[in-house]
């Protein structure tokens, strides 16, 4: 159920609202709540020419708290005999720290990772722009569950990697801890923690691993109030000895380029006196369909050389795949820095781009986190979502997914490198020519 406006126009404004709560939700492991509405606060989304009624709304009836097998909490309340009217609903902690977990016209919601101990749940009437009303409020003990052990995961080899695979939609995990020893050894190590992914969406990641001597791998669930759950069975695996090699190369010349690449608009190989041959945009770029290894990789790495032209007044896009917010990635400047935008909702942003001069970038994101380094310096970091959005979009350099002159990339780039895997700082010294 959504509010009437945001079937409207106007109601990408109340996405964007909504898709930034949700870019609060990826620190491991991650405590959140989710209602089946949400009231915009933007007047954009249209309920500036609302009035809201005189005096106060009524408040709500009876309200109801239980928590539920996998651990989150279910909130019933009977409607206030006011109509129309939505909820503020509070989540109060005995030592008093609250947390707004929804505004919503519904008279539910379930707490999906509420913390262990004691914990008020407070529902409050409010119109719109005007007054609130009292509150009914409702007391419970959250007891912390220990997660069973995921029956159904997968250890496979990557380059010096092992790549694990999770399922989705497993109720009562807000994350997965990772753990790993050589083949015969008697002790195990932690490798790796991170967000497990959205309901149904399952999570792929890689844990680094020595190439060519096998491990034994296991995962446990972390649920409600950390309380970390039994162990799934090992799996053995043998990492790949061999580098990480990037899906996308684009450097040298048109005959360097990938089969299905397009040189679209005003765009050219050029001799630079720095760097060689190198791409030069003045209003094109290059397209191709997304390769296939980036449709749902188990990290991502973008780098790349590039020397912008002044771009004072517009936000070009140097690298991009899908929309902000939505889908895919992109890397952008964007106020004079640079935006690492992985979907649905991390801006990594930090990084003064320069006009005029070669600097080298590289993009990161690992399924918990996204990073941008600077001519080899780390500059940004963001908590980030463990999924990876694909669409049927193509995969541009010099342009965003919109075809319009504020998002073109003008200037030189040059060595644009593709990677379906977060490589490390040791990496980057001995496979990408970092300054």
């Amino acid at each position: 159920m959504l509010p009437p406006s945001a079937v409207k126009p106007p109601g990408i404004e109340w996405y964007i609202e909504a898709a930034a709560a949700d870019g609060t939700s990826a620190r491991f492991p991650d405590r959140g709540a989710w209602a089946t509405s949400v009231v915009p606060s933007l007047p954009e989304a249209g309920w500036r020419d609302v009035k809201p009624p005189a005096g106060k709304p009524l408040p709500p009836g009876r309200i109801r708290a239980r928590q539920l097998d996998y651990g989150g909490v279910e909130v019933t309340w009977e409607p206030s005999p006011s109509p129309g009217v939505p909820y503020r609903v509070v989540r109060r902690a005995r030592d008093g720290a609250e947390v707004v977990i929804a505004l919503t016209f519904d008279t539910w919601l379930e707490d999906c990772a509420p913390p262990a101990g004691e914990q008020e749940y407070v529902v409050t009437p409010l119109w719109l722009g005007g007054a609130t009303g009292p509150p009914a409020a409702v007391r419970l003990t959250v007891e912390a569950r220990k997660p069973a052990a995921p029956a159904q995961w997968k250890a496979l080899p990557g380059p010096r990697r092992v790549v694990v695979e999770l399922p989705g939609g497993t109720l009562g995990v807000w994350g997965w801890r990772a753990y790993l020893r050589l083949a015969g050894e008697a002790d195990w190590r932690a490798v790796g923690e991170f967000p497990a992914g959205y309901i149904g969406a399952p999570t792929r990641t890689a844990l680094l691993a020595a190439g060519g001597r096998a491990v034994e791998v296991t995962v446990a669930g972390v649920g409600v109030g950390g309380v970390e759950g039994d162990w799934a069975a090992p799996v053995t695996v043998t990492p790949l000895d061999e580098t990480p090699q990037p899906v996308l190369v684009v450097a040298g010349d048109k005959r360097a380029l990938p089969e299905n690449a397009q040189l679209r608009g005003n765009v050219r190989f050029v001799d630079d006196p720095d760097r060689g041959r190198v791409l030069e945009f003045d209003g094109g770029w290059v397209e191709l369909a997304l390769p296939e290894d980036l449709r749902s990789p188990a990290g991502l790495t973008v780098a790349l050389w590039l020397k912008p032209a002044p771009w004072a007044g517009r936000m070009p896009v140097i690298v991009s795949h899908g929309t902000w917010r939505q889908d895919g990635f992109f890397l952008q400047i964007l106020g004079g820095n640079f935006r690492w935008h992985k979907a649905p909702a991390t801006d990594c942003d930090g990084g003064a781009a320069a006009v005029g001069q070669w600097q080298h970038v590289i993009a990161v994101w690992d399924g918990a986190e996204s990073r941008t380094y600077l001519n080899g310096a780390l500059v940004a970091r963001a908590p980030s979502d463990p999924r990876f959005l694909a669409v049927g979009a193509p995969l541009y350099v010099g342009r965003y997914i919109f075809d319009q002159d504020v998002y073109y990339f003008r200037g030189r780039v040059a060595d644009v490198r593709i990677y379906p895997w977060a490589l490390t700082e040791d990496e980057f010294r001995t496979i990408l020519p970092v300054p």
